[in-house]
């Protein structure tokens, strides 16, 4: 009881609660799994390539609202009862949240990209011409670079059109490459991350 109140009023902090658990867990779980023989462990690979200052085994998300890559600074919420939720530090959410829970914001880093990567929504605005699609994809094919969704939309009036698409990246650097190809391709607007 003492505990849920020092919490409620601010006195200790989820995080404080995280990691005295993990301590605690730990001598009992050494003692249960050792073998009778010693040998050196591995470090433990954080979930989803991403790893949690100071608490291991926790289940992660990205946030949908801003859907980080490795490589974008990251920062990560404490959810009530779903773990911590990756969001990209300049996430619009995230930053509203820190004014009223900052306590619940930690510290994370990436640690390496699975080989699958991370989706990526970009959108795409162009003076529509035949074969921009074709050209777009072609791109994106050199570039080893999968589409996951696309969606397109044509205002002849105007001459233009918009193409959404979730791609598939492995990380930042791969995203900002594809971005730099594609607002270097004939007839487009802009092509920029959808955040």
């Amino acid at each position: 009881d003492d505990l849920f109140a020092a919490v409620a009023v601010g006195d200790v902090t989820a995080i404080q609660v995280a990691r005295q658990a993990e301590e605690q867990l730990r001598p009992a779980q050494e003692t249960l799994l050792t073998p009778k023989r010693q040998s050196r462990q591995k470090p433990q690979k954080a979930l989803n390539g991403v790893s949690i200052d100071g608490v291991g085994n926790l289940l992660t998300t990205f946030a949908k609202c801003c859907a980080p890559v490795p490589g974008e600074p990251i920062i990560g919420y404490i959810t009530r009862g779903r773990g911590v939720t990756i969001h990209r530090s300049d996430c619009r959410s995230v930053l509203r949240l820190m004014d009223g829970e900052a306590d619940r914001i930690i510290e994370v880093g990436w640690t390496e990209a699975p080989g699958d990567g991370y989706g990526a929504d970009v959108k795409i605005h162009a003076y529509d011409r035949k074969g921009l699609l074709k050209d777009i994809s072609t791109l994106l094919t050199n570039e080893r670079t999968n589409i996951l969704s696309l969606t397109t939309r044509s205002d002849e009036g105007l001459g233009t059109a918009e193409f959404q698409l979730r791609v598939q990246v492995k990380d930042f650097d791969h995203l900002s490459r594809v971005l730099n190809r594609l607002n270097g391709l004939r007839n487009i607007i802009e092509a920029h991350r959808v955040s």
